[in-house]
């Protein structure tokens, strides 16, 4: 399945790994939303890289991953992805997302997702020594079919847009406003 990333500036195909240390001291490939601090936690859905793509990550401490297989670990309940070279059968429109949109000063972002989005991690972001000036969640999801996300954010946003729509379909997709969503179609 297709990966990309969503936020504020746009919708690009792929998303960032980048290693991840575990309570232990390990260290694991993961793709990971939010921070870590006061009113703030990190969310990650570990990946198993191909070996070009480890050793990208070793070198360089980041890479990009386009497409993967997604599997539920040992426990069941949290997944794994696996990085794939190329899309090898996106026939059911499923793609994963990670929404990472940015607040306005001393504001928040708001998600609404339909019922065919299951979301894998979850992960925060704050402003403010406890968290409390501002603040807002990022997600790593899995769409099942074609949807539309709401993202809804506030305060000060200098001249951004307060409301997006995340489109999914046909395993592609676009960011609108709820404004300019009926455009999409002409």
């Amino acid at each position: 399945m297709k990966v990309y990333t969503a936020n504020e500036r746009g919708v690009t195909l792929g998303a960032m790994v980048t290693p991840y240390q575990l309570t232990s001291g390990r260290e694991i490939a993961a793709v990971s939303v939010g921070e870590e601090g006061r009113g703030r936690w990190v969310g990650f859905v570990p990946v198993r890289l191909t070996p070009a793509a480890q050793s990208q990550l070793a070198e360089k401490g980041e890479t990009i991953i386009f497409y993967v297989a997604p599997w539920k670990a040992v426990d069941g309940d949290k997944m794994v992805f696996d990085q794939l070279k190329e899309d090898h059968n996106n026939s059911t429109g499923h793609v994963c997302l990670v929404l990472n949109f940015a607040y306005g000063y001393r504001g928040t972002v708001t998600y609404e997702f339909p019922e065919n989005v299951n979301i894998l991690a979850d992960g925060c972001k704050a402003d403010g020594a406890a968290g409390r000036m501002a603040g807002g969640c990022e997600y790593i999801v899995i769409t099942e079919g074609p949807c539309t996300i709401r993202v809804h954010r506030t305060g000060r946003l200098y001249g951004g847009e307060s409301d997006f729509l995340v489109v999914v379909k046909g395993g592609d997709v676009t960011l609108t406003t709820p404004n300019e969503a009926w455009l999409e179609d002409l």
